[in-house]
C-alpha cells in the first residue's frame, strides 16, 4: 500500500515557529481511519493533540421554520463520530469540533488559524466522473493557505489496507523541505519506506 502527500502553502519552517499541532477536516466516515493514521503519525510528540473539525451544511428544518428557531450546535457527523471511536480505539486523544458551515474551505482556514496550527491534513477526493483527485474544496483550501503561514498536506490513499510506503513530492521550496520533514516523521513513526519524488525546475 502507498500514501503520497503533497505539499502546499504556508512557508515551510520560516513562519511556522509559533505554529504546533494538526487540523484534519473529516466528511467521509470510510476515509477517516486511514486519514487520522497519518495524522496520529506526522504529529509531533510536544505537540497539542490533533484536531479534527466536521462541517455541516446549515439547512433550516421544519421545526425551526415552525417555531422561528434554529439550533445554535450543529450535530455531530458520522464521520465526526467515526474518527472519535477510531481514536479511542487507539488510545490517542483527539479535539473534535463540529460546526456548521455555508462555506466550507473558507471555515476550515477560519479554524486552522484560529487554532494557529502548523497543517491541514486533507484526505482526497475523486468525483465520480473525471481523474481531479483534490475537489473544489481541497482546491479552494490550497488556494487559501498559498498566503498564510499554514502547510497543507493531500493524502492519495487507494484502500484500506496497510501501508508499507510513503511518497512525498519534494522540491527546493520551503514547501517541499515541508513535505519532506512531514514524510520523514510519518515514515519514522510507523517504519514505513519514504520516496522522496524530487521536482526539478524545468531547464530553460
Amino acid at each position: 500500500m502507498e500514501n503520497i502527500l503533497a505539499p502546499s502553502g504556508g512557508d515551510g519552517f520560516t513562519k511556522q515557529e509559533a505554529r504546533r499541532g494538526l487540523l484534519v477536516p473529516v466528511a467521509n466516515p470510510e476515509a477517516v481511519t486511514g486519514l487520522l493514521a497519518i495524522a496520529f503519525a506526522a504529529n509531533e510528540p510536544d505537540h497539542p493533540p490533533p484536531r479534527v473539525l466536521a462541517l455541516v451544511e446549515r439547512r433550516p428544518s421544519a421545526s425551526a421554520e415552525t417555531f422561528g428557531e434554529e439550533k445554535d450546535t450543529a450535530p455531530p457527523t458520522t464521520a465526526l463520530l467515526a474518527a472519535v471511536r477510531y481514536a479511542h480505539a487507539k488510545g490517542v486523544t483527539i479535539g473534535a469540533q463540529v460546526s456548521w458551515s455555508e462555506d466550507p474551505a473558507q471555515d476550515i482556514i477560519t479554524v486552522a488559524q484560529e487554532a494557529r496550527v502548523a497543517w491541514i491534513l486533507l484526505g482526497y477526493h475523486r468525483a465520480a466522473s473525471g481523474s481531479d483527485t483534490t475537489g473544489g474544496v481541497v482546491r479552494e483550501v490550497f488556494a487559501k493557505a498559498k498566503v498564510l503561514p499554514i502547510n497543507v498536506g493531500v493524502f492519495i490513499q487507494g484502500t484500506d489496507r496497510p501501508i508499507d510506503r510513503v511518497f512525498a513530492a519534494v522540491d527546493s521550496t520551503p514547501d517541499g523541505r515541508a513535505s519532506l520533514a512531514l514524510g520523514v516523521r510519518i515514515a519514522k513513526a510507523n517504519r514505513y519506506k519514504l520516496r522522496a519524488l524530487l521536482v526539478a525546475r524545468r531547464a530553460r
